[in-house]
């Protein structure tokens, strides 16, 4: 399994394999549950918080290599049958495929992976939101985890 790093509600960073990672989150009164291999829903001291009435609040984050990857994929799959002037179909060079397009891929990747992830943490906590979350990007800086706050309702 990959590196993985926690940033806890103090700020101090945790960087280890996932079981390590566990073990000190819990030691600190403060965990994260593995979501899919790249998604960490993290928890301070419940997984999903009561806010008022039938409203919830969720914090989770997607690992950056997660998010690098995704954008990785999807531009060498773009560069294959990309069309630019100066170039033949198909044989645009990745680093100019990645500086003209990057930034728009890297926000169609984190729209994704924020709807798929707030899914993923809804149906592992056996939650019914009734209608879509508000979605609040706390982080979106290249080379950063993604965090987000998902708030909803439930039905």
């Amino acid at each position: 399994m990959s590196v993985q790093a926690i940033i806890l509600e103090t700020g101090e960073t945790i960087i280890a394999d996932v079981t390590e990672a566990i073990d000190k989150a819990e030691n600190k009164s403060l965990g994260y549950k593995l979501l899919n291999p790249f998604v960490i829903n993290l928890v301070y001291d419940k997984p999903v918080e009561t806010t008022e009435g039938l409203e919830r609040k969720m914090t989770i984050a997607v690992p950056s290599e997660r998010i690098e990857n995704d954008v990785d994929l999807r531009l060498r799959e773009a560069a294959k049958t990309m069309r630019l002037n100066g170039f033949r179909k198909g044989k645009v060079p990745y680093k100019v495929v990645k500086k003209k397009f990057g930034k728009g891929v890297r926000g169609e990747v984190i729209g994704e992976l924020m709807s798929q992830s707030f899914y993923d943490a809804v149906s592992q906590e056996n939650l019914k939101p009734a209608g879509q979350p508000k979605i609040e990007p706390l982080d979106t800086d290249e080379g950063k985890d993604l965090t987000f706050i998902a708030i909803f309702e439930v039905g």
